[in-house]
């Protein structure tokens, strides 16, 4: 949940946290080059060497006995696109989570940062889902997407091919798609980054909600070259996903690399109160880091550096540890898949819709609209700690494999 107030970013008196997304049919995008001895590497030969010298923070997964190393054939306009490290230790935990079959493939397409969720009838995408997410999808071997209508919460269901791909191949490919290389297009940039020119309380109170930004969308050209575009960084991607689903709007966000605490930037300062008193009201866990609001920032800071972090709200690049990193990724997947209930997200809505009618077309500070919202999300959730109540949710922690 969130540390702090609004606009100084000052730990709350009493309020302080726990210490814690080419078969002869279709064109593929990528497959995991054999390790070695022409085998897929096991949890043994999964070995990650931090070798970024940017913020990137890439990564290299180096199999063991054979010396080989395995590399996903993405490529960005002919360039490579290696691992960092976020996706490399996810790689790594996934081989050792011993997920196998749907609950491997939710587990991936979780982690990269897709709507995704199980019931007894297979794996979906829910209806808060980008057309690109399917799109992209569709090129990785071993996985069918196929498009659902006229469902609520269903956008269309995703299964792994029987016999076309090993199934932790195809979670792999999943995990590994490629994060932002910097070519960001002036249409998937918000106008808050050109200037934050519409930042206005009507502004805020037209925002619509629904699919608003693809994990990594890709073009291709006639040779099959692909191109990524404002592709979300690993750590981070659900999170972005889902916040619309709670009526919030983001700007930037990045994930840290590994080196750093995971970022998003709101898009209105209303934003920054509403997803504050959302998380207070829901009460998830967030035991491996501690979360500040500043402003429009919102900081996730492994716990072993909030105290640091908190004297001036920054933080020299640092090294954490596997663990370390691991569990702020589990973390920001705990609070994110609180937000795939649909019962959660019809009670955000209602609490919200009633918020701006208190206002009307007079805008609030942001202490006054907090107040004013948590005062009715507590109508919807009252005070004690609610529960999903989609019976198929569920979060796979990672620390402690």
């Amino acid at each position: 949940r969130f540390h702090g107030h609004l606009q100084r970013g000052i730990p709350a008196a009493g309020h302080r946290l726990p210490v814690l997304e080419e078969s002869p049919q279709r064109r593929h995008l990528a497959r995991p080059v054999p390790c070695g001895h022409g085998r897929q590497p096991g949890p043994a030969d999964l070995e990650m060497q931090n070798r970024g010298k940017d913020g990137a923070g890439q990564s290299d997964v180096l199999c063991g006995s054979g010396g080989g190393r395995m590399t996903l054939h993405y490529r960005d306009r002919g360039e490579p696109c290696p691992l960092n490290r976020t996706q490399a230790l996810t790689l790594r935990w996934l081989h050792r989570s011993g997920l196998e079959g749907d609950d491997l493939l939710t587990e991936a397409l979780c982690r990269r940062g897709f709507l995704a969720y199980r019931d007894e009838q297979g794996v979906w995408l829910g209806t808060g889902s980008h057309e690109a997410d399917l799109e992209v999808l569709r090129l990785i071997d071993g996985i069918a997407v196929e498009p659902v209508s006229g469902d609520k919460q269903r956008m269309a269901r995703v299964r792994l091919i029987a016999g076309e791909t090993a199934p932790m191949a195809a979670a792999e490919t999943v995990v590994s798609l490629p994060e932002n290389k910097g070519r960001m297009t002036s249409a998937g940039i918000a106008p808050d980054f050109h200037g934050h020119f519409y930042a206005t309380w009507n502004s805020y109170r037209g925002m619509l909600w629904g699919a608003k930004r693809p994990t990594c969308p890709m073009t291709e050209d006639d040779r099959g070259a692909t191109r990524i575009y404002n592709a979300l960084d690993l750590g981070i991607a659900l999170f972005v996903k889902v916040l619309p689903l709670a009526r919030v709007g983001t700007s930037l966000s990045c994930d840290g690399h590994g080196k750093q605490p995971a970022y998003i930037l709101f898009e209105f300062e209303w934003d920054a109160a509403w997803s504050n008193a959302v998380f207070d009201a829901l009460r998830v866990a967030s035991p491996n880091t501690v979360w500040f609001v500043k402003d429009r920032d919102l900081y996730i800071v492994p716990s072993c550096a909030a105290d640091e972090f908190a004297k001036e709200f920054r933080l020299e690049e640092t090294e954490f540890t596997d663990a370390q990193v691991l569990g702020m990724l589990d973390d920001i997947q705990r609070v994110s898949r609180r937000l795939l209930d649909q019962d959660t997200i019809d009670r955000i809505g209602r609490a919200r819709t009633r918020t701006l009618a208190t206002f009307h077309t007079s805008p609030p500070d942001a202490y006054r609209f907090a107040a004013e919202a948590r005062r009715q999300l507590e109508v919807e959730f009252g005070f004690a700690p609610s529960g999903p109540t989609h019976p198929h949710w569920r979060h796979q922690a990672t620390t402690d494999l």
